[in-house]
């Protein structure tokens, strides 16, 4: 898992980006999450998110699983 603070427009190109890509991204209370097409669950990898994005105010905390990135899912 690998942790990151964005600014607000990064965040928001990543999001943009990631649904482009074919994920889904739901906005909850906590923040933006993947969730899995068919249960509609946070889709976890290794017992983790594998993307969440929380709103700190002055940007966004990041989680995500590295793999993400390179195209494993």
């Amino acid at each position: 898992m690998t942790t990151k603070v964005w600014t607000k427009k990064i965040t928001q190109k990543v999001i943009k980006d990631l649904k482009k890509g074919g994920y889904k991204v739901r906005k909850e209370d906590m923040g933006y999450y993947i969730v899995d097409d068919d249960t509609n669950k946070v889709w976890k990898h290794e017992g983790v998110d594998l993307f969440r994005a929380m709103d700190i105010g002055n940007g966004y905390l990041i989680n995500f699983h590295p793999s993400l990135w390179q195209g494993e899912f």
